[in-house]
């Protein structure tokens, strides 16, 4: 305490004991005003020191963020350029398998037409068997590929579930009936049912069930199963079960079930072949028609594939799905021979798709480029031209846009791709270019019936 303050004290009569006191309190607040001051202002500091580091850790976090961020696009923008060199793969490799292939499958379709012995007909149904299953494998490499590709579209259309499961009974009938096993269709879905969706897509899935528990059941039965639950007033969830009497699937190998290109051992499969492609598809597809799908089994008494999809309804006007039934198709009655030009560079495929149409009764002229294609064209009026996409010298889309700006009425031909691409794309592309329809390879004797049914020629 100064003296000026003691001297005021004592003329206000303070002893000496209370000024002491009054002295020492004083020092106190002076000492704790002192502490303070010294407190805030390292705390202050402490303050102003944190406010830097944070300030730090926030500008390398926006380094870090965008170091992140450029990271993650440059993953992105490889992913899609895998996915691209996937499907371009993909897509060459089709073609290069369908083009041979085309051939093994034509001369066994030949071959199966003829008059040939028992034991001689059981090694031409092994070679149709094994290019088909060879074809199925191919397709569904594809459309895995497609999905990841985002490329898959849904055909929305209106359809009937029962009158759908009506058709895959007739179609694995005879299968079943090949290996004494019964097949059962169990369904609760009234047939004036309609809903609108993929009913190909849906088809694929059901069929890929049916066949697998076809394939794995030696003895019982194989049921489709349908029910279906109101989810409001405008839409249905159908449930679809696939269950079969074969050996089980043992419970440690279920999650693998749905993965590609992962076959699982089990009792009696060592001879059935596949190359673990069906189910993943399955499940891919299942997804895309914004559905589920899963298994339930028990080794030794069988299987049960579920998959839930809802459908929005659209009436009740009964509607057939309208797929060709190729197994029916007969040639239609015409009053002359047709002439026809295949653009074919591969000598295997000019033979087969030559003796297939040849024999039912059309004159066949070849030409082995696209050149040769159009100069055909200018000389002689064809019926229908077989056109092949990728040839040398000429491919097919080039020399279809050069016949079509022909200055006469040959410019007019119809043109069917007959080609080993497969991709969505290359029928665009086809038909972009002037083509009246496509077909992919390996073609059958009842697709160029089919398509020649098409024209509209007596």
């Amino acid at each position: 305490m100064d003296l000026s303050r003691v001297f005021d004290l004592r003329l206000h009569g303070m002893d000496d004991q209370a000024l002491e006191r009054s002295v020492r309190r004083f020092n106190r607040e002076r000492e704790a005003r002192i502490a303070a001051e010294e407190l805030l202002e390292q705390k202050g500091r402490e303050l102003y020191k944190a406010n830097t580091r944070l300030q730090d850790l926030l500008e390398n976090l926006d380094e870090k963020v965008r170091q992140r961020t450029e990271e993650l696009r440059i993953a992105l923008a490889e992913a899609q350029r895998a996915n691209r060199v996937k499907t371009d793969f993909l897509a060459m490799i089709s073609h290069e398998i369908r083009t041979p292939m085309n051939a093994v499958h034509g001369v066994a379709q030949i071959l199966k037409n003829e008059d040939l012995p028992d034991n001689q007909i059981k090694l031409v149904d092994l070679m149709l068997q094994s290019s088909t299953s060879l074809l199925a494998i191919v397709n569904d490499l594809l459309d895995l590929s497609k999905i990841d590709a985002g490329k898959m579209k849904l055909e929305i259309v209106y359809f009937s579930v029962a009158q759908l499961s009506q058709d895959i009974k007739e179609l694995f009938s005879a299968k079943a009936k090949k290996k004494n096993l019964d097949l059962i269709i169990e369904q609760t879905v009234e047939s004036e049912i309609v809903v609108a969706g993929d009913p190909g897509r849906l088809r694929q899935i059901l069929i890929n069930l049916i066949d697998n528990a076809l394939k794995y059941t030696v003895s019982g039965s194989v049921t489709l199963g349908i029910s279906v639950f109101d989810i409001d007033p405008d839409t249905k969830s159908f449930c679809f079960t696939v269950v079969d009497t074969g050996p089980g699937i043992p419970e440690d190998k279920l999650d693998r079930l749905f993965s590609r290109f992962d076959r699982i051992d089990i009792k009696s499969s060592h001879n059935i072949e596949g190359a673990g492609l069906g189910l993943a598809l399955c499940k891919q597809l299942a997804e895309l028609l914004n559905g589920k799908i899963g298994c339930d089994t028990v080794v030794g008494r069988g299987s049960s594939f579920w998959m839930t999809v809802p459908f929005k309804v659209a009436g009740n006007a009964p509607k057939k799905i309208e797929e060709p039934q190729r197994q029916t198709v007969e040639p239609k009655t015409m009053t002359r021979a047709l002439r026809i030009l295949v653009a074919e560079d591969n000598i295997a495929n000019q033979v087969i798709v030559r003796v297939m149409l040849e024999k039912l009764g059309h004159l066949v002229d070849i030409a082995a480029d696209g050149n040769e294609a159009v100069a055909a064209v200018k000389l002689l009026d064809y019926d229908v031209v077989f056109m092949d996409m990728q040839m040398p010298n000429l491919g097919g889309m080039d020399a279809t846009e050069q016949i079509r700006a022909l200055p006469h009425r040959n410019n007019n031909v119809p043109i069917y791709a007959l080609t080993a691409n497969a991709m969505d794309s290359d029928r665009v592309r086809c038909l972009d270019a002037g083509m009246t329809g496509f077909l992919s390879k390996p073609v059958s004797r009842l697709d160029l019936i089919a398509t020649l049914n098409e024209l509209d020629i007596g």
